[in-house]
């Protein structure tokens, strides 16, 4: 199995959480605040499978992953969400969010934060298997 994974979160205990979780199943993990900061890791470093946030600053997820669907159309993407401090955090709210992700991105999964831990791991191992 191959195992790089990048994290890109803009809240940081969230970027660490997911690490701690990934490192504890041997995951190797790399982690970037934004799009951008996630686009530098992508040449700097070989990963397989990318996890992004959607609303964060200077670079949202859905700016990230057209991006990374023109130039790395290989790599694997779950994209997660919330709804963020600027969204209204309503259930409808995220729910429409987390669709016009599955439309508007190449996405393999998208998970409605918070998820359990065994529910990221089931999907994560299933993508890279």
């Amino acid at each position: 199995m191959n195992n790089s994974i990048l994290v890109v979160d803009d809240i940081e205990g969230v970027r660490r959480e997911l690490s701690f979780l990934l490192e504890d199943e041997n995951f190797i993990v790399h982690q970037a605040r934004n799009g951008n900061e996630a686009i530098k890791v992508l040449t700097e470093q070989d990963i397989n499978l990318v996890i992004t946030d959607i609303l964060m600053p200077d670079m949202d997820g859905f700016e990230l992953c057209n991006y990374l669907s023109k130039n790395f159309p290989a790599l694997l993407i779950i994209v997660i969400s919330g709804g963020g401090t600027i969204y209204s955090r309503t259930k409808s709210d995220i729910d429409g969010l987390l669709n016009q992700a599955k439309k508007l991105t190449k996405a393999d999964v998208v998970l409605k934060k918070p998820f359990s831990t065994e529910e990221l791991l089931a999907k994560i191992k299933v993508l890279l298997n």
